[in-house]
């Protein structure tokens, strides 16, 4: 794989490097008994001291609630909005 370059949210160039790596996930997401799976593609880099960053189609197709103090993603309308038949 040839190394791809990144940007941060704000636009700027990552300075801590390239594209490196591509995996395929599996992603439950689950609410009160109510799940969906999604296979979504990862893209690795170093992000400094981040885990992961969730691009904004994501964050708008799912519409969590984000409780900033418990560090928490809650997916309240998952199976109003997501669920496919």
């Amino acid at each position: 794989m040839v190394a791809e370059p990144i940007f941060n949210v704000d636009g700027m160039a990552n300075k801590g490097g390239k594209i490196t790596d591509k995996a395929c996930l599996l992603m439950r997401m689950e609410n009160k008994g109510d799940y969906h799976d999604e296979q979504y593609e990862l893209l690795a880099t170093n992000l400094g001291g981040e885990d992961i960053i969730l691009e904004t189609d994501w964050l708008h197709k799912h519409n969590p609630q984000i409780d900033w103090v418990k560090n928490n993603l809650t997916f309240s309308t998952c199976a109003e909005r997501c669920l496919v038949s």
